[in-house]
Order: structure tokens, then sequence, then C-alpha cells
């Protein structure tokens, strides 16, 4: 009897805790069902004020959607911290920008061909074969402004030596035996056109001196006048003048960079097996002077002009009430994009260019010196920008980020 009392005791315990469990059971399916009309009225809600600004629906209601689901769908319209917002990403180099300065940069190749050719017609020799070669029509009109109709030099050429007369115009020097009349400028440091002939040109005025690299690429200082420290006046001009009434004569001025090239004394090149130094020299006896380096320049020029119209057209310029930090990060970042799309530019005009040189079967004056010197410099800006700190540029586009993710959320769940 005891123990049909203790069964009969459990048996209710049991049934108890079984009609407290249904009980759980029906209050968690409630609450379930409870949830999920929370939920869905949550979606509603999201959507509904979406819509109102003019965002379409963004979440499709579902039964069994939870709002970890509508946090990651929230979470795919927001930027992550690597990303960059439209307007920065403007300011990189895209696909386009790429397409276009390979274009400019194709478009200076075909000028280089056929616009730039070589200094004149000449006949060129390489591996046993001679070939004849046709010059620059442009070359030969720049050839013909110092000169008349007989081929002579014009009176104002003349007027201008006798004007600007510098001790450092010697065109014939026993000591120097391998010089004479048509190649004493490519010896004569001062006759150089840049900064380097500047600085040469002023000394040997105001000291009275003749300073040249001789065909080992050894400097040489001769005296030739009195030293007058007053000189240092107008020597700056006297350089000048006096390179302005040789850049029209028959053989013209070397062109710029020229002393260090003749400094390079070493390679074996051609048939003759040339050293650098001696290439130059060979390339302005036969034409390669300023008067080339201008028609040369018009494959720059044209670089220049269609990216500077180009980004004229695409890029958006900063708000001048924006704040300094955000003036100086549009300036840098666009310079990085102009610095880019003229490396690219001239990468291909480079690459035309070695290919012109082998058309011209390995003829030296087809090289354009200025597509390689603009590429040289592009390169090393290049260069500078990868080595340097970003942190300052990284941290506004971070800012940017995360201003534009609040915007986000406040067109998504209207938070102000």
């Amino acid at each position: 009897m005891d123990d049909f009392l203790k069964i009969n005791a459990e048996v209710n315990s049991l049934s108890e805790d079984i009609s407290s469990l249904g009980s759980e059971l029906i209050a968690s399916r409630e609450s379930e069902n409870n949830q999920i009309e929370d939920i869905n009225s949550l979606v509603e809600r999201v959507n509904a004020i979406s819509q109102r600004c003019g965002v379409n629906e963004i979440i499709s209601p579902a039964e069994n959607v939870t709002i970890d689901e509508i946090n990651m769908i929230i979470y795919g319209k927001l930027l992550s911290i690597n990303d960059l917002t439209d307007k920065d990403a403007a300011l990189r180099m895209n696909e386009v920008d790429a397409l276009v300065a390979c274009i400019v940069g194709g478009i200076a190749v075909v000028l280089d061909f056929l616009v730039v050719k070589i200094p004149k017609d000449m006949k060129f020799s390489n591996n046993g074969k001679t070939y004849f070669q046709k010059g620059s029509s442009l070359t030969e009109i720049f050839d013909k402004i110092g000169l008349d109709k007989e081929g002579n030099e014009r009176k104002w050429i003349k007027a201008l030596e006798n004007w600007f007369q510098v001790p450092y115009d010697k065109s014939i020097d026993a000591n120097i035996p391998h010089m004479y009349p048509k190649n004493h400028r490519v010896y004569s440091l001062a006759h150089e056109p840049s900064l380097t002939g500047l600085i040469w040109g002023i000394k040997d005025i105001v000291q009275g001196t003749f300073s040249y690299l001789d065909r080992n690429g050894i400097l040489h200082i001769e005296k030739v006048a009195e030293a007058h420290y007053y000189k240092l006046l107008y020597a700056p001009i006297k350089w000048l003048g006096h390179l302005l009434s040789d850049v029209f004569t028959k053989m013209g001025l070397p062109v710029p960079a020229n002393s260090l090239l003749r400094l390079i004394q070493f390679g074996s090149f051609g048939e003759k097996e040339r050293t650098i130094a001696e290439i130059s020299e060979y390339m302005y006896l036969n034409g390669y002077n300023m008067k080339h380096f201008a028609t040369m320049s018009i494959s720059n020029a044209t670089i220049e002009l269609i990216l500077f119209l180009y980004l004229k057209w695409t890029e958006s310029k900063p708000i001048e009430s924006e704040l300094l930090s955000e003036r100086e990060y549009y300036k840098t970042k666009s310079s990085q994009k102009k610095n880019s799309l003229r490396l690219t530019a001239y990468s291909v005009a480079t690459c035309g260019n070695i290919a012109k040189v082998a058309a011209y079967s390995g003829n030296p004056t087809a090289i354009n010196l200025p597509i390689w010197y603009a590429f040289i410099k592009e390169s090393i800006l290049k260069v500078e920008v990868l080595l340097r700190d970003h942190a300052d540029e990284d941290t506004i586009e971070h800012r940017h980020v995360i201003d534009a993710n609040f915007e986000e959320l406040n067109k998504i769940l209207n938070v102000h």
C-alpha cells in the first residue's frame, strides 16, 4: 500500500512537470511568434523610412528573419574602413583614366614617328648596311629661321654675336685637338642651355676663362682674359644673349644635359663602337640640337595639353569653405593622380620611342630626349610618393568613410 502511494505521488509529480513543460512550450511559442511579429514590424518600419528618404526597399519581410540578419543587411550597406568614398575614389586613377593616358601616349608616339623623325636627311650605316633616312620637315623649318636664301647666317645673328661676346666662345684650340668650329659648343660647358650651363657661363664671364670637357670627359679651365667681378651684375644677361645668337646658327646649340652625356665614358655602340660621350657628339654633328629639341618637344606638349584638358573636364574642385586639411588633401591627391596619368602616358611614349629607334636601324638621332626626360622625372616623383608616409591621407580617408556611414545610417534608420 505504501509503495502504491509512492508511485501515485511520483506519477502526479511527473504529470505536473509535463503540464508545466507544456505551458512553458506554449509560452515560448507565443514569445517566438511575438518576436517574429516585432521583427516584421521593424522591417516594415525600416522599409517605410527608407522609401521616404528615396531609398528602395532594403529588407524583404520574412518569417524567419532575425535581428542578426537585419544587422548584416544594414552592415552590407555601409563602407568598411578599407573602402573609399566616391569622392575619394574620384581622386585615384581608374580604368578610364588609364585608357585615356595610354591613348594620349599613343598619339605622342604617332607624332614622334610622323613629325619628329630625325633631325635631317642622312645616310646611316649599321651592321654593314647603309640606309637613307628622311629628316623632319619641322626641324628643317627651324633651321631656315637663321639662314638667308643662300644658306648664310642672317645679319641679326652676327649682330647678337658682337653684342654678347664671351670668353668661352673658342672654336679652335691647340690644347684640344679634336675641337673645331663645328663641334666647339659641345666641348664648352657654358654653351649648354641649362642651369649647369648658366653656372659655368657666369663663372667663365666673370673670371675670363674657358671651361670645357675634353674627349675623355676630363674638365679643363683655360685662362683667356682678365677677371672682372663687376661683370657678375650682367653675366646672366650676357650668357642668355650669347645663347640666342647661337641657337639659330647652322650648328645650333647642344641639347640640355649634353655635358652629363659627355661624362659617360663607357659603352660600345654601332659599327665604330662609340661610347655614349662619342655618340652625343655624333648626334650633335648630325643636327641633334636645340632646334630639333623644339621639334621633339611637340610630343611632350601634346601629352601635357590633352591631359590638362581631360583633368579640367573630369576633376572636381574643393569647396573654399572646407577645412584647410581637406583642401590640402585634395591638392595632394590631385597631384598624385596627375603624376600617375603622366607617368602612364610617358611610359607608352618611351616604349614607342624605343620602337622608333629600332625602326631607324638603331640611329641614335631617333631618340626623343624630351620624352625620356619627362619619363625619368615622373618616375622619380612616383617613387617619392610611394616611399613617403601616408598616415595623414589615410586618416582623412577613414574620417570620410565614417561620415559617409553615419549619413547612410541616417537614411536607413532616420536617426537625427
